[in-house]
């Protein structure tokens, strides 16, 4: 008990130790900014005091996170954007969730007896791939509402894939 005492303590202090990312107050005007990642959270704050949109700096945390955490997130996958207007109060979406390849069939989880396939079977091999709808989302979020031109949302990702960064 007590060994399970002292790692629950260990693992809850190790969480109070996680450096956060500080600006000077005179900066905070640009917006606000947050993420999984503190080198996202930097390039989506680099992005806004750029200029950019809130959307543009949501579009340069998500290639930041491509980066720094590609197993979680980033181009690779599908997500949802939700967008508000604040001088008019629309809210807007845009669904950039995968789909499924051109190819696939209704029969495509199906064995042969015509019965569905177990999961794990199903998910085994790459019959359950989907298309990333990721970078399709971004596109069209940074027609509606981008700001800086495309390749400038792209910088603090490369910065972080060609410089590098703690970890």
């Amino acid at each position: 008990m007590k060994k399970l005492l002292t790692f629950f303590a260990f693992s809850f202090f190790s969480l109070l130790a996680v450096p956060g990312l500080s600006v000077p107050a005179s900066a905070q005007n640009a917006g606000t900014v947050a993420s999984a990642h503190p080198e996202a959270t930097k390039a989506g704050f680099e992005i806004l005091q750029a200029g950019g949109s809130a959307s543009d700096a949501a579009m340069a945390m998500m290639l930041a996170l491509t980066v720094v955490e590609p197993q979680s997130s980033g181009i690779g996958g599908g997500g949802f954007l939700l967008h508000h207007d604040g001088k008019s109060g629309w809210l807007e979406t845009i669904d950039g969730r995968e789909t499924a390849p051109a190819s696939a069939s209704e029969d495509r989880f199906l064995d042969a007896e015509g019965k569905p396939m177990g999961y794990r079977d199903a998910v085994a091999g790459g019959k359950s791939v989907g298309v990333p709808g990721n970078m399709r989302l971004m596109e069209m979020a940074h027609k509606k509402w981008g700001k800086l031109p495309w390749a400038r949302l792209f910088e603090p990702a490369i910065k972080l894939a060609e410089q590098g960064y703690a970890v």
